[in-house]
């Protein structure tokens, strides 16, 4: 089994991260959280910029503070995120399932009253050493 070492991953990591601050448009990217196939936008929410922390051990965590947070979302069912870089365009689409189901993105609840405010609190992006 091939094994990427600590600093690749990191580079790799970090190339990935710097497309999502990339573009012009907006003035950072954002994460929408989607009914299924992307139907219907249940939260947006823009991302700090830069989005995520250098890698570390091929690890990139999400800037969260400021906090991050869709104070009026949609509302709907959650089935998939993505996240889209400043000029909108999509870097990386994930399912989303509820905490434990092992889903890309896990939520407390898939289930998203209109009007409410979606806060996400961490996330990362991981670059494993080998499959």
């Amino acid at each position: 089994m091939a094994t990427i070492s600590n600093a690749a991953r990191s580079a790799m990591c970090d190339a990935f991260t710097a497309l999502i601050n990339a573009g012009t448009g907006n003035s950072a990217g954002q994460i929408k959280l989607q009914t299924t196939a992307g139907a219907a936008d249940v939260a947006t929410i823009a991302l700090n910029n830069p989005a995520f922390a250098a890698a570390s051990n091929g690890v990139a965590a999400l800037s969260v503070s400021p906090a991050i947070a869709d104070t009026n979302a949609a509302g709907g069912t959650v089935a998939q995120f993505v996240i889209q870089n400043k000029s909108s365009v999509t870097v990386l689409t994930g399912s989303v399932g509820v905490v434990g189901s092992g889903a890309d993105m896990e939520l407390n609840s898939l289930t998203v009253p209109a009007g409410i405010e979606v806060l996400l609190t961490s996330g990362n992006i991981t670059v494993p050493a080998s499959n």
